[in-house]
């Protein structure tokens, strides 16, 4: 990862691709297996138009608009269903250090 960390607008996030994605994740991701039922076959969840993001919910009744949120991909077992995450920040910096370096 390159020294210099560089904050991504919602454009930039938008401009990650799915292909993006998943050299991403063949290059980042040492063991696919399911930690739920070790089954190897994920579904990639993730739209250029509408980004996922989690939601952060204060716990004393107050609100924000927009609420705090974290711009993410989610990929999904397709045998058990089991859902983790990846945080588009990290995937856009890798990006950049991956033309960087070409």
């Amino acid at each position: 990862m390159s020294d210099e960390l560089r904050v991504p607008t919602i454009s930039d996030l938008a401009s990650i691709t799915i292909e993006d994605v998943n050299k991403f994740l063949s290059e980042k991701i040492k063991d696919a297996s399911c930690p739920a039922c070790t089954e190897r076959s994920w579904s990639v969840i993730h739209d250029q138009t509408q980004l996922l993001s989690l939601i952060g919910m204060p716990t004393n009744g107050s609100f924000s608009v927009p609420p705090p949120a974290i711009p993410v991909i989610a990929t999904v077992c397709v045998n058990c269903g089991y859902a983790r995450v990846h945080v588009l920040g990290v995937i856009f910096q890798w990006k950049l250090d991956q033309s960087v370096a070409q």
